[in-house]
């Protein structure tokens, strides 16, 4: 109901929030695939508006919903590094490299590789989360 609300009222930044805020209730309550799709169309009201970092925390509820199950975890690996790509890279969606969320996004990135037994990527990801912070 209040979605519907920011949507009529054309408020497509409250739209977003609101949208992320079920997308925690989804993945809370363990629904994985409720959760990837809400927290696609508040990646897609964040590119709308141009806002990375909010597109960024979008993209990192997909990664939280794949986690749920073990069969999604491949696509938790992908959206982390989807993550990683809005900041830096040739294809990055900011005019300037951004150190700090690009150095954010690599830890988690980090994190998870660890988590899904790939030391060597995680190590790699992790090296270069610290070059960010520097």
């Amino acid at each position: 109901l209040v979605v519907e609300i920011f949507h009529d009222l054309d408020d497509r930044r409250a739209e977003a929030e609101a949208l992320a805020k079920l997308t925690n209730v989804h993945i809370a309550r363990q629904e994985p695939e409720q959760a990837k799709l809400v927290a696609r169309d508040v990646r897609e009201i964040y590119r709308e508006l141009d806002d990375v970092t909010g597109e960024a925390a979008a993209m990192n509820q997909v990664v939280m919903a794949n986690l749920i199950s073990e069969d999604d975890y491949d696509e938790a690996l992908v959206a982390a590094k989807d993550v990683v790509r809005l900041f830096r890279g040739p294809n990055k969606r900011t005019d300037v490299e951004d150190k700090r969320a690009a150095g954010n996004a690599l830890h988690a990135l980090g994190k998870l590789q660890l988590q899904l037994g790939l030391p060597k990527d995680a190590r790699e990801a992790a090296s270069d989360a610290l070059g960010c912070y520097q």
